[in-house]
């Protein structure tokens, strides 16, 4: 049985001024396995995922006052890691 290549997904949440966001709630889904992991951002918005198999994922970020964020079709490939922002919005 051979190990399956590993890849990851990192990114920034921002707000609409462009600042990170801490302390966002993250769901990274597997598409095609439908299993997923979370994880959470840094006091700078940041955040970053390893260990994934390589293939598509989709993310959604959230916390308490902000509208639901999320991106689809991501790929984790082995040895790289994708960079993604996300642009959050203040829910009214």
């Amino acid at each position: 049985m051979s190990a399956q290549e590993r890849g990851s997904i990192s990114g920034t949440i921002t707000n609409r001024s462009g600042a990170g966001v801490p302390g966002m709630d993250l769901l990274i889904t597997h598409k095609r396995m439908n299993v997923s992991r979370t994880a959470a951002t840094n006091a700078a918005g940041f955040y970053t995922v390893g260990e994934l198999i390589t293939d598509r994922y989709t993310i959604s970020a959230e916390a308490k006052g902000f509208k639901r964020a999320e991106q689809a079709a991501l790929y984790a490939r082995c040895r790289a890691r994708l960079a993604s922002t996300y642009n959050c919005r203040l829910v009214t």
